[in-house]
């Protein structure tokens, strides 16, 4: 057909431009965050941090916790560390007294610890006396950030309100390791605690995206 190989030459280079013009609008899609499906995707649209946990299996005990930044380049690393989680593995919405860590994505929003406040953007609970406990003769509660399930965002981790109900699982703490898994909870070191508490910035929303590393795939 006369003029068809122009016309086809012309949407192509029409395409093209609308790429580039997104591109500089700052509008051009975003690298997904790795290992993670469209569905775990969607749910952290317009969030510019994302803390990883991904589990090694649904019912193992050891995860890897990475920090991500969202850059006009797509999702930048920020941190990686060996962690710990509940000592049954995963669950969507677990019960309480179940020792499981709950599979999703849940904001960040409140800090707190037996330590002093380490300069962290988010509202922090220097509280000694409640934060005192030993596991493994580590002070696994010297630095803590709330995990949004079951809990009242922005009020300080140790807010006793439930949401949820009382059957749901509930006082879920990013927290310190003492080697060994944990009621529920997510552990790392108590370095890559520092880390966290001082790079979270409430202005970029910040999420917590957890659970077996086959189910953030899927």
């Amino acid at each position: 057909m006369p003029g068809a190989p122009c016309r086809r030459s012309l949407t192509a280079l029409g395409a093209l431009a609308l790429i580039l013009l997104l591109a500089l609008a700052g509008c051009a899609p975003t690298p997904a965050l790795p290992g993670t499906a469209p569905r775990w995707m969607a749910q952290v649209a317009g969030r510019n941090q994302v803390i990883v946990v991904s589990g090694d299996s649904v019912t193992g005990t050891q995860n890897t916790v990475t920090l991500y930044d969202r850059t006009t380049t797509g999702w930048q690393q920020r941190g990686s560390w060996r962690g710990w989680n509940g000592r049954n593995g995963w669950a969507y919405a677990p019960r309480t007294g179940r020792s499981l860590s709950p599979v999703g994505v849940f904001t960040l929003t409140a800090a707190g610890g037996y330590a002093p406040n380490p300069a962290t953007r988010l509202p922090y609970e220097y509280w000694p006396a409640h934060y005192a406990l030993m596991v493994n003769g580590v002070r696994t509660f010297n630095r803590v950030v709330a995990i949004d399930s079951n809990r009242v965002p922005y009020s300080y981790p140790s807010d006793l309100r439930r949401p949820d109900g009382p059957g749901a699982a509930f006082g879920l703490w990013l927290h310190v390791s003492h080697n060994s898994a944990t009621a529920g909870c997510v552990s790392v070191p108590d370095a890559a605690m520092l880390r966290i508490q001082q790079w979270l910035n409430p202005a970029a929303r910040p999420v917590i995206l957890m659970g077996p590393s086959s189910e953030l795939r899927r």
